[in-house]
C-alpha cells in the first residue's frame, strides 16, 4: 500500500468515550493511481478490491464470493446502484486508522472527477441505494466511510441483514432512509442482526436516521451522534430505533447514553425469564398510546439507576429531539400508557417514568 493521502477531514473515533482527541483520526482516502475500474458484472469468485483504482458501481452488483477490500479504496455508486450479498458473499472492507475505505456517490469528487462533469453536479443524501449483507455471516467494516446513500427505500446506505458482522469505527454521514408512520430504518439497518452482531466505535451525523436495531441487540456506550469535527451537529430523527417483532426474548444490555431508545411499537413485551439490563443515564422513548409489557419472571435491571428515565417520543429534554420536529410537538400528560407489570396487572408507579397515563388496569 503506498503511503499516498491528504486531508479533507479528520475524524476523532472516541474509545468507549475515554480516548484523547489526537487517537483514531481517519482522513478521507486518495488513491494512489488514476485506473477507474467501472464494475457492471456480477461477482462469483474471490476478489480484492485496492486503492490503485477507483471503483464505480453502475448498477445492482451480486457478491457471491469473498470480496475483500483494503485500506485506502474508494467506491463510488452510480443513482439506484447497490452492492448485494448473495449464499456465498462476505465483504471484508478493512481500514486502517490513518487510511480509511470510502464508499460514496459517483457525483463525490473526492480522488477525481469519476462522473465528468468537473463540478456542475454535487453528491447528496440518496444519490445511491445501499450494501446489502443479506443472510450470510462475517462480514466485517472498519474504518469506512459510508456516505451519500440510502436511496433504496426502507432500509439505509449499509443493512446487516439478518446475519452476524461487524461495524467498528465507520463513519456515516449524509445519508438517507425511509420514514413510514412509525418504521424507522437507519443509515446503520441493524434491525434483522444477529446477537453476535458488533457495533462499536463508529460516528453518525447529518442522516435522516442513524441507527436502527433489533431488540435483541446489545448496544454499548461507545457510539456518538454528533459530527467530530464541529462536536456539534446529529441526525434528523437522533436516536436508536428499536425492531424486533415487539418482543425481547433474551437477555440485553442497553448502555448508550448520547441519545435515546425508540420503542416504535403499540405494545412491547419482555418475555418471561430475560433481563433487560440498562446502564446509568440510558433514556427509554415510547410512541404515543405505547405500552412495555414486563412478563411475569422478565426484570428491567437498573430501571431506576441514576438518569435512567422512560419517556414519550415527544420529550425533547432528554436525550434531545428523537422524533425530528425540532420543538413542534411537546409532550403532555398520558402521552403514553406506562410500564406494566403482568405479574401483578398494574402499571408501574416508577418516579422516573414520564408522561404517561399509569393506568392501574390491564392494556
Amino acid at each position: 500500500m503506498k503511503p499516498n493521502f491528504f486531508y479533507l477531514s479528520l475524524v476523532v473515533f472516541i474509545i468507549f468515550g475515554s480516548c484523547s482527541e489526537d487517537e483514531n483520526l481517519t482522513p478521507t482516502p486518495t488513491p494512489t493511481g488514476s485506473n477507474i475500474v467501472i464494475v457492471n458484472y456480477d461477482i462469483f469468485t474471490p476478489s480484492v478490491w485496492d486503492d490503485d483504482s477507483i471503483y464505480i458501481i453502475e448498477n445492482d452488483v451480486k457478491i457471491d464470493a469473498v470480496l475483500t477490500i483494503e485500506p485506502g479504496t474508494i467506491v463510488k455508486f452510480k443513482p439506484d446502484a447497490s452492492l448485494q450479498l448473495w449464499d456465498n458473499g462476505t465483504i471484508n472492507a478493512v481500514g486502517i486508522k490513518d487510511t480509511v475505505i470510502l464508499f460514496t456517490s459517483i457525483k463525490d469528487d473526492t480522488g477525481g472527477d469519476s462522473n465528468g462533469d468537473l463540478s456542475a453536479t454535487k453528491p447528496r443524501n440518496g444519490d445511491w441505494n445501499m450494501i446489502d449483507l443479506g443472510v450470510q455471516n462475517g462480514s466485517k467494516f472498519k474504518y469506512c466511510i459510508f456516505t451519500y446513500g440510502g436511496g433504496g427505500g426502507n432500509t439505509g446506505v449499509l443493512d446487516l441483514g439478518s446475519n452476524s458482522s461487524t461495524v467498528k469505527h465507520c463513519v456515516f454521514k449524509n445519508n438517507k432512509s425511509t420514514v413510514s408512520s412509525n418504521e424507522f430504518y437507519g443509515a446503520l439497518a441493524a434491525q434483522d442482526a444477529n446477537t453476535s452482531t458488533v457495533i462499536t466505535d463508529n460516528f453518525f451525523y447529518d442522516n435522516t436516521v442513524p441507527l436502527s436495531i433489533d431488540a435483541h441487540l446489545s448496544i454499548d456506550n461507545s457510539n456518538n451522534f454528533y459530527n467530530p469535527e464541529t462536536k456539534e451537529g446529529g441526525n434528523k430523527y437522533n436516536a436508536i430505533f428499536v425492531h424486533g417483532q415487539d418482543i425481547i426474548s433474551s437477555s440485553v444490555t442497553w448502555r448508550e447514553t448520547e441519545v435515546a431508545y425508540v420503542i416504535q411499537y403499540d405494545a412491547f413485551d419482555l418475555w418471561d425469564g430475560y433481563a433487560l439490563t440498562l446502564g446509568d443515564n440510558v433514556v427509554i422513548k415510547f410512541i404515543t398510546n405505547a405500552y412495555f409489557n414486563i412478563q411475569q419472571g422478565a426484570v428491567i435491571n437498573n430501571h431506576q439507576g441514576e438518569g435512567v428515565y422512560f419517556t414519550s417520543f415527544k420529550d425533547d429534554s432528554h436525550k434531545g429531539d428523537s422524533n425530528g420536529d425540532a420543538n413542534a410537538t411537546t409532550p403532555s400528560a398520558n402521552e403514553w400508557k406506562g410500564v406494566y407489570d403482568s405479574a401483578n396487572s398494574i402499571y408501574f408507579q416508577w418516579a422516573n417514568i414520564l408522561y404517561s397515563k399509569n393506568e392501574t388496569s390491564k392494556p
